[in-house]
């Protein structure tokens, strides 16, 4: 649910300032092979409008009159954003209460999305279809409502104890009833005579233990034959 978040949120956002805002495109010229009249519009007559003075497809002169921002852009950003937050967070790399050392690959499958990402945006503007401008807009578009899709489906971004715990959808139903069941399992599978204990601090053979009153030592155990 958070990638649907991130990529309908981030694409309204940039239809909505292509229609507002638009702008050429580098090829513009070569779509709209214009000709110029006598006489144009405003002051000094220097003005004209794209219907006015282009001979070529309509519709891709309207397509070359929407340039700011990309939305390939801003879709690639959007989504391969929010997996490498994903994997981020789900991999550990950020969690300071490991201290064991992690692999190189955690590194790389974090990267690759993101490297992914910039890639798209880089063809585009060597293509001639984006200036530079309009794909880092529409990155900066896709990044923000990745970091706003995972907070909304996540607990949290940042924290390590929260950031893999879901906040809606079955997962998160799922885990709760997973709590529930340790919860009310505890009793049974920690050991109410402390034998648990006992086999963690490597103690397994006979004699037996028994759970006695509390007020006879720290731990409440005596030794029977």
């Amino acid at each position: 649910m958070g990638l649907f978040y991130s990529l309908v949120t981030g694409t309204f956002f940039q239809v909505l300032l292509k229609k507002l805002i638009g702008g050429i495109r580098p090829h513009y010229l070569d779509v709209c092979r214009p000709i110029l009249p006598e006489e144009g519009l405003g002051f000094g007559g220097n003005l004209y409008h794209a219907a006015q003075i282009c001979t070529g497809d309509p519709s891709q002169i309207l397509y070359a009159l929407q340039s700011f921002p990309s939305s390939h852009s801003e879709v690639a950003f959007a989504g391969f954003g929010f997996l490498a937050i994903y994997l981020y967070t789900h991999l550990r790399v950020g969690d300071p209460r490991l201290s064991e050392k992690l692999g190189f690959w955690r590194m790389l499958l974090v990267l690759m999305p993101i490297i992914l990402a910039t890639y798209i945006s880089s063809t585009l503007v060597l293509a001639y279809h984006h200036y530079v401008f309009d794909c880092v807009f529409g990155a900066a578009i896709g990044i923000l409502t990745a970091l706003l899709g995972y907070s909304l489906a996540f607990r949290s971004l940042i924290s390590p104890d929260t950031n893999c715990e879901p906040r809606i959808g079955k997962r998160l139903k799922q885990e709760m009833e997973k709590r529930k069941q340790q919860v009310e399992q505890w009793p049974q599978t920690s050991g109410m005579d402390g034998s648990r204990d006992l086999e963690m601090w490597g103690v397994t053979s006979r004699p037996k233990y028994h759970l006695r009153d509390e007020r006879h030592n720290a731990r409440g155990l005596v030794v029977t034959a």
